[in-house]
């Protein structure tokens, strides 16, 4: 009874698998027609990529047909990036201005336009105006540290060193708590004022001693690429001069020593 039982229970099985694999077999395949959206998204991505081909030959009248395109469809900021750069090598100055001008009316909060607007002036030989605009932006500078970020990231972009170094400057007469000394001296550092990038590290370092690590490494880097002692000239010199300007402000004569020391050490 029990055999009899079992091998029911056996054939049951197998006819629910035989039953399950006819379900698939007969299951009628499900035919999808291509969506209008995801049919433009492809032609979209082909149109990316076939302007970024362009542009990187250098094919610029090629490329700036499908930028302009694209910025049209989406104003994006790579769009827009690549449009500009387009306008720019194609010495379109007039559409250069005009495309820059209509962001900055848009979006009238991102510096960042602000900055491209006087970056167009430059590469179009007008200097004057260049000044003028990017005066003018430093200005225009927000108490917002994200702000004064943009703004100085936007001047480096556009390789303007010293009005990047003039937006932290900006930046720290108008935002009280906290004087952006750490991004100065990278920045005076980049540009080889190794005097003024000691200073603001060592006034970064009073500022906030809970990141003495980090202005450790920072010095340390610039000391191992200091072939001719021109920065630990510099930084002993100042060193002394804090320690002995202010003998009861125990960071300054800890760097001093610790300095005195590892020169001790490498001699």
């Amino acid at each position: 009874m029990i055999n009899r039982i079992v091998q029911i229970i056996f054939l049951l099985i197998s006819v629910q698998i035989v039953l399950s694999q006819n379900d698939i077999i007969l299951k009628p395949v499900e035919i999808h027609p291509p969506k209008p959206g995801i049919q433009q998204k492809s032609q979209q991505e082909s149109e990316d990529q076939l302007a970024a081909q362009y542009f990187q030959k250098k094919e610029y009248d090629k490329a700036i047909i499908l930028y302009e395109k694209l910025f049209k469809r989406s104003n994006n900021n790579l769009n827009y990036t690549y449009y500009l750069y387009c306008l720019i090598e194609l010495q379109d100055f007039k559409n250069a201005e005009k495309l820059v001008k209509s962001q900055i009316k848009e979006y009238p909060d991102k510096i960042k336009f602000s900055v491209d607007l006087g970056f167009v002036f430059a590469e179009e030989g007008e200097q004057t105006k260049a000044t003028k605009q990017f005066e003018e932006t430093i200005k225009q500078i927000k108490p917002e540290r994200s702000q004064v970020i943009d703004a100085a990231n936007s001047f480096l972009i556009r390789g303007q060193l010293d009005y990047a170094i003039a937006s932290y400057r900006r930046g720290s007469e108008i935002i009280r708590d906290y004087p952006f000394y750490l991004e100065l001296g990278d920045l005076y550092n980049q540009a080889g004022n190794y005097s003024m990038m000691i200073d603001e590290y060592l006034n970064y370092l009073e500022f906030d001693l809970q990141n003495t690590p980090v202005i450790q490494a920072k010095l340390q880097n610039a000391l191992s690429n200091d072939a001719e002692n021109v920065v630990s000239d510099m930084l002993r010199k100042t060193l002394l001069k804090r320690t002995q300007k202010y003998p009861r402000k125990f960071t300054m004569r800890r760097c001093y020593y610790g300095f005195r020391y590892r020169k001790k050490i490498l001699n």
